[in-house]
């Protein structure tokens, strides 16, 4: 996205997530490009008055990366997941979310090529076992 003006940013840091690849496709006449979805969650607890409880709630957060071709979502996908497996925290800077199907939602101002190289340089950058 290109900001004619951005007077703010938000601050994102997840520290557990699951990663998952959309293929390039068309839903209902509107066609998708391929990408990456990570999920993470909260949970919280909230007291249920009417049924004398504590009820577990979720909030959603799902971070879509666009990605060139389904191929290199692929690798994406399977680079965050051994990102997060191996307890990276992942910071980064992005607009407000969307409140769309019980999740918020949001896609980053980077590009696949810039997550590819940031976690190849992580991973580069670890120290050998």
């Amino acid at each position: 996205m290109d900001y004619i003006t951005q007077d703010f940013k938000v601050s994102y840091e997840l520290t557990k997530a699951i990663a998952k690849s959309g293929a390039k496709g068309e839903m209902n006449g509107r066609a998708y490009s391929s990408s990456v979805k990570l999920t993470a969650r909260n949970q919280y607890e909230e007291e249920n008055s009417i049924t004398n409880c504590v009820d577990l709630k979720e909030q959603e957060l799902i971070v879509r990366i666009l990605c060139k071709d389904d191929l290199t979502a692929g690798v994406l996908t399977t680079k965050f997941n051994q990102f997060f497996r191996k307890n990276g925290i992942l910071k980064f800077n992005a607009g407000l979310p969307s409140f769309n199907n019980g999740a918020y939602t949001l896609t980053t101002d980077e590009d696949d090529a810039y997550w590819i190289n940031f976690l190849n340089n992580i991973t580069s950058s670890s120290p050998k076992k």
